[in-house]
């Protein structure tokens, strides 16, 4: 408001006041002095008593200054003062906010905006809690209080303050206690009222133990201090106890410094609790760096006392001690030079004079080795080592640190075994992780290493020292046996002369020690050459015990050995042994089928992997099978169904391959016929962390969930077969298999997710092609046909392949090529027929053949007969090692059955070892694979009949590992009575501690010889232990040889004992069966061959012929072994065109007849069916589902012989399989035409889940065929099926 309007206004103020003043009824004379006479007018108001009442007067603050031009006319300010120049005076406008004070609703506190929320004409500005009291009024400011309730008459509210002290809570320090002092001893804003030092919820001024929480106030006492104030439990309350911390009732204080003797140690009257160094007497408490440790224990003021501080003289408050040997880093003097380590300028070696002849800061001593590296930044520094090679990065060199632990081998107190900690509790100098036994022998060298022998007596030489040796493995060790030789837990001594009973034991009634021969029975004594050793345990004469003698048959007194091979010259018969050993073999598939074709691969992560053909739950069908073998222990994985692994379909998957990526994940690849024609499918394997195991793939196979997630390669309208996978170092994969007009390889560069179109190279007929890719990428193929060997490469990564040219050519047949390559050095092998029986057609001999190219293929060498033997050789499989030696394996019927053979060359293919039998067996093993690691580590793998049927066996071969060759040569049968005994025994390729053990069929033990040596020969004669004859019945033979890390490699086999005449050795055929009873010799790829497998209970002369239902003889086959197989391709003839014609449809019959050598004979016969015609399926009717009605669907027709039947539902694009309706067998019986029938199954329209489909038409998929595998007119038969609403 402006000075001139409110002069304005109050003019017509005091002009209405006027009037009213001179109004009717006065008498006063009406001059203008009375008209404006306060006197005169006493109601009319005079604002500064000057006489002149306010409507004359002209300025009512009597200031001087006119109330027209006065910006506070009512309010004398002759200064006129406008701080915020608003135009009304600070007289006018106490809080400056341009509102004359009058009219302010909040006059003292600026507030222009004049807010009052609760319309109490108090502006907020001034109500702080809105109860309409301004607050410089109110007693409670901050708190609604309208009535203003004081109780206690304090001038402060009772809403503000809840004790009624007279202070306001807001700053109460004891707000729920009255405390008008506002005491706070410890000054912590929490009043003395109040506290509760202890939170234990009782005040202190009542708490009987103020700073330990005593919520119960127990006071056993009632001395009025509670018992947990009272901590030593001596009576006395801690807070007048010299030693509250200490019981001590007496309150012993002998030198009166008022800290107990209890509780002052040092006596200089300070109590421990208090005192900075309590171990020390320093009443004056000096701490001259004042960090809380007295002077008296901190010499070098580190802060930490003397006998806690790691470095008492050199200060150094953060203890570093690097080697934690309780000497600190600041102090050590690792080399006693009286160096310190943190100035020595080489800390290791002592070196006082500290000569640096360069002055680089290391000391002379400190670079030993002279390789130009002061032994400070040496990783190596007591070895001349410029390379400084690092291999794990601990930084300490590779030539001074076997083990990897981070201890140079100069300091390593267990060099050769990790043990960083290098523990060593005797102080011997040989650390505990090498030396358990504490003997000061480290463990590798001593030869007890769990009892401590520190001379290492060693009377016999073996590999166990006489403190441990425990020969017969009684439990007893030898230092304490009675019998060290013999087992004998009860140490039974007749004649107590400390020779055990059991010693005796060869029942001549000779003690041990006096007896010639104490292991022989020899009452006589004999000793021709009187050389002390009886002539039984002599057989040569020649004064050497047999079991010491390295040609125990033949005398050679000198021993002469000249090629240390531990055999004796007189006995080496010059065998060239292979450089790799193999342990023995394990069953890799134990399933209840028959198991044929493996296929094997490493990973090079430690496992090898294989897969195989397996007719398991079907007996016209295989499916592949996948195993993995963890090297570590020969741990064997679960095995699993791979192909139509999602399914129950009965397939015809065959002739896996299998390889590794560099990834690690598996790749497979086979041959199957689920269409019209065989196909090659394909299926990625991978690790699977959480299961531990290997399984297929759920990421790279389409997820994995499809009933069959493996991926079809070939997809082709035309018989594809034979398949073959590798991979290369840069993980493409190339594969390649056969149809009867080419070759096709195909490759994928994404691993697995996309393969190129097939390169295509013709071909005349089906064949077996072997692929290999060289370490310089090189790709090598080879396959035969017929009479010849063909050979083609790519070295644009198979792009392009070069023309295919035959490297080998012949008038009989070749067969199974197998090729390996390393950069320009080639192998190539096959077999080749030699010699068949014109007759029969059965193979008779044949030979392996082998040519080497040494120039990338552009020349091969002249073939070279490889096995040269009288035996068959076939399936010859080779593995190129990565320092180019060959291992090269292949089933030979040299020993009688077939059997595993491998020989080794150690000098790029010029010789080789000669062979060795890895598989040994009476049943026979067949179809041969190899594989090689990394490390030239080789698995070796075979179809094995010494199973209850044919199992895959893998055996796995290292170089550096014995050779064990059973020599045990059996009879059939054993009779104990009449028989002299059984030589069981080996030889081996250096002396080894061996045993032999005589086992019952469950593995009971019954004898047992020991022996070290080159070879150990035993012969048993039927006894037990106690020389008492064992009954008639089968047992084994174990031959166990130790590696010198103490690895078992065992050789074993059974012996069969009865005698002659019992039942149990007359001839019996243990089975004969055919492995199909039809087959369709058609060339069409399925089931083209009839078998006849028969085992017999002993190695017999048998022979097995087959004639037609005339009894026309068509072929004979026959041998002397325990197992026979005979493979009829039922061919009649060639016509004049070529072509091959079979024996007309019908039943045909093997007639078997087997004879033992003392006459006895068995016979039987067995009958396989030719069908080449096919089953036809006739009348078929499909009904479409209808939901509406709730009627299924059905599929009805008829067969016109027994036959496998399987019907698949596909989704409306007829890719994805819904459900599965049925898979099975129907009928059966050889002719097949018994199983004609009529065929019905219905569907409901869902899913094989039970999911109801939507409307819709869907494809129906019907494969049928009969026991000879022939296909129905259509295979399979696709006809749409609808979902009607």
């Amino acid at each position: 408001m402006s000075v001139k309007v409110f002069s304005v206004l109050l003019m017509l103020v005091i002009c209405a006041g006027f009037l009213a003043g001179c109004g009717e009824g006065n008498s006063v004379e009406d001059t203008e002095e009375n008209r404006c006479s306060a006197l005169v007018n006493p109601n009319a108001g005079d604002q500064d008593g000057d006489g002149i009442i306010n409507q004359c007067d002209t300025d009512n603050d009597n200031d001087s200054i006119e109330d027209d031009v006065d910006n506070c006319p009512l309010a004398a300010n002759t200064d006129q003062l406008d701080t915020n120049g608003d135009g009304l005076g600070d007289a006018c406008d106490v809080d400056g906010d341009g509102i004359e004070s009058t009219e302010d609703n909040c006059p003292a506190t600026f507030n222009p905006e004049q807010l009052d929320a609760n319309g109490d004409n108090v502006g907020d500005a001034c109500d702080e809690d809105n109860d309409g009291i301004r607050s410089i009024d109110d007693n409670c400011p901050a708190t609604t209080n309208v009535d203003q309730f004081d109780s206690n008459n304090d001038g402060v509210g009772d809403a503000c303050d809840v004790d009624g002290d007279g202070i306001d809570s807001f700053i109460d320090n004891c707000a729920d206690v009255a405390n008008t002092e506002q005491l706070d001893s410890d000054n912590n804003r929490r009043g003395d009222a109040c506290q509760d030092t202890d939170d234990d919820g009782i005040l202190d001024t009542i708490d009987n133990c103020d700073f330990i929480q005593n919520p119960d106030q127990t006071d056993s006492n009632n001395d009025g201090v509670g018992d947990m104030c009272d901590a030593d439990q001596d009576g006395i309350d801690s807070s007048v106890d010299n030693c509250p911390g200490i019981a001590n009732t007496d309150q012993s204080d002998s030198n009166n410094d008022g800290a107990g003797d209890a509780c002052d140690d040092d006596e200089d009257g300070v109590p421990a609790i208090q005192d900075n160094c309590p171990t020390v007497a320093n009443s004056d408490q000096f701490d001259s760096n004042f960090d809380g440790v007295g002077d008296a224990c901190d010499v070098d003021g580190d802060g930490i006392d003397g006998d806690l501080d790691n470095c008492p003289d050199v200060a150094n408050p953060g203890q570093a001690d690097s080697d934690n040997n309780r000497r600190g880093d600041a102090c050590q003097d690792i080399d006693d030079d009286d160096v310190i380590d943190i100035i020595d300028n080489c800390p290791l070696l002592s070196n006082p004079n500290q000569t640096d002849t360069n002055l680089d800061g290391v000391g002379d001593a400190c670079d030993d080795d002279e390789d130009g590296i002061s032994n400070e930044l040496d990783v190596c520094p007591g070895v001349f080592d410029p390379d400084q090679l690092d291999s794990n990065g601990d930084g300490i060199g590779d030539l001074c640190e076997d083990d990897g632990d981070g201890v140079n081998n100069l300091f390593d107190n267990c060099p050769s075994t990790y043990n960083p900690d290098q523990l060593d509790d005797n102080g011997d100098g040989v650390g505990d992780a090498c030396d358990i036994d504490r003997d000061g022998v480290e463990d590798i060298a001593d030869n007890c290493p769990s009892i401590a022998n520190p001379l290492q007596e060693n009377a016999d030489d073996t590999f166990q020292g006489d403190a441990c040796q425990d020969s017969d493995e009684d439990g007893i060790l030898d230092t304490q046996d009675n019998c060290q030789f013999f087992a004998n837990p009860d140490q039974l001594d007749s004649n107590e002369d400390g020779v055990g009973d059991f010693c005796d034991r060869d029942g001549d009634s000779l003690p041990a020690d006096i007896d010639n021969c104490p292991f022989i029975s020899n009452a006589d004594q004999a000793d021709s050459n009187s050389d002390g050793i009886g002539d039984v345990c002599d057989v040569d004469n020649d004064s050497i015990p047999d079991r010491n003698d390295n040609c125990p048959t033949v005398s050679n007194p000198e021993q002469v050995d000249e090629d240390d091979n531990g055999i004796g010259d007189a006995c080496d018969t010059g065998f060239i042994a292979p450089s790799v050993a193999f342990f023995n073999p394990i069953n890799i598939s134990e399933t209840p089928g028959l198991t044929l074709r493996p296929a094997i691969t490493f990973d090079n992560n430690g496992y090898y992997h294989v897969v195989w053909d397996d007719n398991t739950g079907s007996n016209s069908g295989t499916e592949i099978y996948y195993s993995a073998v963890k090297i570590e222990g020969f741990e064997k994985q679960e095995i699993q169904q791979i192909s139509n692994s999602q399914t129950d379909l009965i397939g015809l998957g065959q002739r896996a391959d299998i390889a590794a990526a560099p990834d690690g994940s598996l790749h497979v690849v086979w041959q199957e016929a689920k269409e019209v024609y065989s196909d090659i499918y394909y299926l990625i394997l991978e690790y699977d962390e959480e299961l531990d195991e290997f399984g297929i793939s759920e990421s790279r196979n389409g997820g994995a969930t499809g009933i069959n997630p493996e991926t079809n390669l070939s997809n082709s309208e035309k018989p594809s077969n034979e398949p073959s996978i590798a991979i290369d170092e840069e993980g493409t994969i190339f594969v390649i298999w056969s149809s009867a007009t080419e070759l096709n390889i195909i490759r994928s560069v994404d691993n697995g997710v996309t393969f190129s179109d097939p390169v295509q190279l013709a071909v005349n007929t089906i064949v077996e092609p072997a692929i290999s890719i060289s370490r310089v990428g090189k790709i090598e193929i080879t396959w035969s046909t017929f009479n010849d060997v063909f050979y083609s490469s790519s070295s644009d990564n198979g792009e392009t392949f070069s023309t295919p040219r035959s490297i080998y050519s012949s008038d009989n047949t070749v067969q199974r090529p197998d090729i390996q390559s390393d950069g320009d050095t080639i192998y190539l092998i096959w077999d080749e027929e030699k010699t068949i029986n014109p007759v029969s057609g059965k193979l008779l001999d044949a030979e392996l053949w082998m040519v080497k190219s040494q120039d990338g293929g552009a020349t091969f060498s002249s073939p070279k007969n490889m096995s040269n033997n009288e035996g068959i050789s076939i399936y010859a499989s080779m593995a190129l090692g990565p320092t180019g030696d060959l291992l090269l394996a292949w089933s030979d019927t040299t020993t009688g059955n077939y059997e595993t053979v491998y020989s080794v060359s150690k000098d790029n293919g010029v010789t080789f070892s000669d062979p060795l039998v890895i598989s040994a067996s009476d049943y026979g093993s067949l179809v041969v694979d190899t594989a090689v690691d990394n490390n030239n580590n080789y698995i070796v793998g075979w179809d094995d009949n010494r199973y209850d049927s044919f199992e895959i066996a893998l055996a796995y071969g290292t170089e550096g590992l014995p050779l064990v060759v059973d020599s045990t040569e059996l009879p059939e049968f054993y009779d104990k009575y009449l028989d002299n005994y059984i030589q069981v025994g080996a030889v081996f390729s250096e002396s080894l501690v061996s045993d032999i053990d005589i086992l019952t069929e469950n593995g009971g033990g019954i004898f047992r010889s020991s022996l070290l040596g080159a070879s150990h020969n035993f012969e048993w004669d039927g006894t037990n232990q106690a020389g008492e004859y064992v009954p008639d019945g089968r047992y084994q033979y174990r031959i166990t040889a130790y590696t010198s890390d103490r690895q078992p490699i065992v050789r074993s086999g059974e012996i069969r004992v009865y005698e002659e005449g019992s039942e149990e050795r007359l001839p019996a055929i243990d089975y004969f069966e055919p492995a199909r009873e039809a087959f369709s010799p058609n060339g069409d790829g399925r089931t083209d061959v009839g078998i006849a497998d028969v085992e017999f209970n002993q190695r017999l002369t048998w022979e097995l012929s087959l004639s037609d239902s005339d009894n026309n003889l068509i072929l004979t086959e026959g041998g002397y072994s325990r197992t026979g197989t005979v493979i009829w391709d039922g061919i009649e003839y060639i016509d004049s065109e070529g072509n091959p014609v079979h024996y007309p449809d019908g039943l045909y019959t093997f007639s078997l007849f087997a004879e033992s050598e003392d006459g006895a004979s068995v016979s039987d016969s067995v009958d396989v069916l030719i069908d080449t015609v096919p089953v036809e399926v006739q009348n078929l009717e499909i009904t479409d589902v209808n939901l509406t009605a709730g009627t299924p669907g059905s599929i009805a027709f008829s067969i016109t012989e027994s036959a496998v039947v399987t019907i698949y539902i596909y989704d409306q694009e007829g890719f994805t399989t819904v459900n599965e309706l049925v898979r099975t067998q129907l009928g059966g019986g050889y002719d097949g035409v018994e199983g004609a029938q009529d065929v019905y199954y219905e569907w409901d329209g869902t899913t094989a889940n039970g999911t109801q489909l939507p409307a819709g038409t869907y494809t129906l998929r019907i494969w049928c065929r009969d026991f000879g595998a022939n296909p129905a007119s259509e295979y399979p038969f696709i006809r749409d099926i609808q979902i009607l609403e």
